[in-house]
């Protein structure tokens, strides 16, 4: 007869299962958000600057250097939360890959606090003490502007739009 504590084991090894699926989904959905995000910051940046050479206006000009200070807010909110999701993944991964982590939690019939069981967005081990640091340093605004695939694409949209402005003047 199997005993309630390897009755929970089980379970909490199937919610880990599933966590990890529901992690990965999640991060590919919201790769999908931030494809969007550049895709409609383009939409509306390309036309206003091309307003802005069209009717060599300055004012046009301005609004469109906010277009991609604007939507690189945006997408550092919606990276911020990815990211949390990504700290998750990395840590039960982490926790998978370590043999002895997984042998001592077979033994004891218990997952340890760091992972935990089901905590998708990483809230509750981003508050132990000894990943708190790390969390907070991996999903923090500073953090994920300092990233290529963020800077760089609003950088450049800022730039060609003083560029196109000053070649317009």
């Amino acid at each position: 007869m199997i005993s309630s504590s390897d009755d929970l084991f089980n379970f909490k090894l199937e919610l880990l299962k599933k966590e990890i699926d529901l992690i990965n989904s999640v991060i590919a959905r919201y790769d999908g958000i931030l494809f969007r995000i550049k895709g409609w910051t383009i939409t509306l940046w390309l036309p206003i600057v091309g307003w802005g050479i069209h009717g060599k206006s300055i004012p046009i000009f301005l609004l469109a250097l906010f277009i991609p200070i604007i939507f690189c807010f945006i997408e550092l909110e919606f990276k911020k939360i990815q990211r949390q999701y990504i700290f998750r993944g990395n840590k039960l991964e982490k926790f998978f890959r370590d043999n002895e982590k997984l042998k001592k939690a077979f033994v004891e019939q218990d997952i340890p606090e760091n992972p935990g069981v089901y905590d998708p967005n990483a809230h509750a081990i981003g508050q132990l003490k000894e990943l708190s640091k790390e969390y907070k340093k991996k999903t923090s605004y500073l953090t994920i502007l300092g990233f290529r695939n963020v800077y760089v694409f609003y950088l450049a949209m800022f730039i060609l739009t003083i560029v196109a402005m000053f070649c317009v003047i």
